[in-house]
């Protein structure tokens, strides 16, 4: 069995197949109704290997094939230039006139011209291309109208506008029946869809990174790109989702009920070391962890990436109130952490700081504490909005808006955060996600 790529020396607990639902792989083909997809890379040791075993291998020019991916520690990801680097097959993959399908998880590093992440050639033409397009700042899903230079193309744009440096999903889809091209930015289906009058067949390759304007290659890709799938149908809104899904990258459910270590049951393995007086006790429905106003537990190693997009999901009993208490935080250097989710004396708050050095502001999304009542609390940052949002018992009670936020690789560190303010009450059922949970 072929490892899967970038996985390598992580440690994981399970199996690559059990890995890929975790971390947002597709669905098995037995699992589906439907026909899976014809090629799939960037999701094996060998950038170049089509991982469905059909043989689109690719030949791939100046790439780098071992940068992180969209997770800590988790699935790698291949660079690009943006001006040598790409990747083409030897020969045609998708049947385009009938209907196909294509996504992967992009990173933008370069908007400053339109760049694409995957097209299928013609003479002259791009039949397709799924990318970037720098005239109106969105993603894009373009078909061409015929085989020629400067051919009309009908483009199916995203509703808001594409950030650079965020990991982004994208998925296009054409219906050979209604001739619709349909756009998905992180599962959520853009309104602004396209239909084809016309369109070509393309015979020629299958390309990553580049496309084919006037009979000359283009529109580079600048950045990163993984787990990438094509498809010859038009995939459903449900198996775009499934492609889309965010990376549990931590779950903690503190049911071991004693000693100094509680078990990480996602793939990642960051097992959790009580300190300084923190304990097993009451949880919500069994064990959970206590804090009397000391101690802490950590990750040996971080978990989020906090400039990307990232859900923190968790159950927390307050014992008193006046008293600022820290439910969780991941650790920064100086003092300060990149993110906070606390009792700030009076109320709930999911904080973000916007320096790691001498910060001038805080985002504060804020919602009514109560003492000696289990609370459900869910935080987002969406790094493609800019917002910070708080849930509480699942009605969403605060969003900040302008969120910018920075990385840090310091641990995750339940009951205490670099200024101390140790929880007092219990915690139970942590879930850490990368990315924005849709519904």
């Amino acid at each position: 069995m072929r490892r899967v790529f970038g996985m390598r020396g992580f440690g994981l607990r399970v199996v690559p197949v059990v890995a890929a639902l975790v971390l947002g792989a597709a669905v098995p083909a037995s699992a589906q109704d439907e026909a899976p997809a014809v090629a799939q890379w960037f999701s094996d040791d060998d950038p170049a290997f089509d991982g469905t075993g059909n043989g689109h291998d690719l030949a791939l020019t100046g790439v780098d094939a071992w940068r992180a991916g969209r997770t800590v520690a988790g699935w790698g990801s291949v660079g690009f230039d943006g001006v040598a680097s790409g990747g083409a097959t030897t020969a045609k993959v998708l049947d385009v006139g009938q209907g196909f399908s294509v996504s992967a998880w992009v990173r933008l590093t370069d908007d400053t011209v339109s760049r694409t992440v995957v097209s299928q050639q013609g003479t002259v033409e791009s039949a397709f291309r799924l990318g970037y397009d720098a005239a109106s700042h969105k993603w894009a899903f373009a078909l061409a109208e015929s085989d020629a230079a400067d051919a009309v193309q009908k483009t199916a744009k995203s509703g808001a506008p594409a950030v650079a440096g965020v990991w982004t999903h994208l998925t296009g889809t054409y219906d050979g029946t209604s001739r619709e091209a349909r756009l998905y930015v992180d599962g959520v289906a853009q309104k602004k869809t396209a239909v084809v009058d016309n369109g070509f067949g393309a015979e020629g390759e299958l390309w990553i990174g580049k496309a084919l304007r006037g009979s000359a290659a283009t529109e580079a890709w600048h950045g990163e790109l993984t787990e990438m799938r094509a498809w010859n149908r038009a995939i459903d809104p449900q198996e775009v989702r499934k492609t889309a899904e965010a990376a549990k990258v931590g779950e903690w459910l503190f049911n071991e009920g004693n000693g100094s270590r509680t078990i990480d049951s996602s793939p990642y393995a960051r097992d959790i070391t009580l300190s300084g007086g923190a304990t097993f006790g009451t949880g919500r429905r069994g064990f959970g962890l206590v804090f009397g106003g000391t101690g802490s537990a950590s990750t040996g190693e971080p978990v989020l990436y906090t400039d990307q997009s990232f859900t923190v999901d968790v159950w927390a009993k307050l014992d008193d109130t006046g008293t600022a208490r820290t439910v969780l935080a991941q650790r920064g250097p100086s003092g300060v952490d990149p993110f906070t989710l606390k009792y700030d004396g009076s109320r709930w708050s999911a904080e973000m700081p916007d320096a790691a050095v001498n910060p001038s502001r805080w985002w504060q999304a804020k919602a009514d504490a109560v003492a000696g009542r289990w609370t459900h609390l869910v935080a987002t940052y969406n790094a493609s909005a800019h917002t910070l949002t708080l849930t509480v018992d699942g009605t969403q009670k605060s969003t900040v808006t302008c969120v910018v936020g920075w990385n840090s690789t310091g641990v995750l560190s339940i009951g205490r955060g670099s200024t101390g303010e140790s929880f007092n009450g219990n915690v139970d059922d942590l879930v850490t996600t990368q990315g924005v949970l849709v519904s």
